[in-house]
């Protein structure tokens, strides 16, 4: 399966054969976590972050929240000789390509998560 033709968190469920049955009282960050968990591994079909390699590439969604009135949150970090990451393991992608499609086409699920 074309991880494109995943475009909502229906066809998630569908391409993973995952159920989707949480307890009652989660927060809306967690029910956004725990649906982007199943997002990931749809369009990620089979690959998983290999945190051994440090050579092999892992993306993740990246978006910059600018609220009205200048309040909001921008991060941005460099170095030559070391990189971090402040994203669950679980939401990284094997390509920017894969992670930008993530991001634009679950904007809500990942604006319910990081908000």
């Amino acid at each position: 399966m074309n991880y494109q033709n995943i475009k909502t968190f229906e066809d998630a469920l569908a391409a993973t054969g995952e159920t989707f049955n949480l307890p009652d009282g989660l927060s809306a960050d967690t029910i956004a976590y725990e649906k982007l968990k199943i997002v990931a591994k749809a369009l990620n079909e089979g690959w998983t972050p290999d945190w051994t390699n440090s050579k092999e590439r892992k993306y993740t969604v990246v978006l910059y929240n600018y609220q009205p009135g200048g309040v909001g949150f921008v991060d941005s970090g460099c170095d030559y000789w070391n990189s971090v990451t402040y994203c669950g393991s679980r939401l990284c992608y094997p390509s920017a390509e894969i992670a930008m499609y993530a991001g634009k086409q679950f904007r809500d699920l990942y604006n319910q998560f990081f908000n």
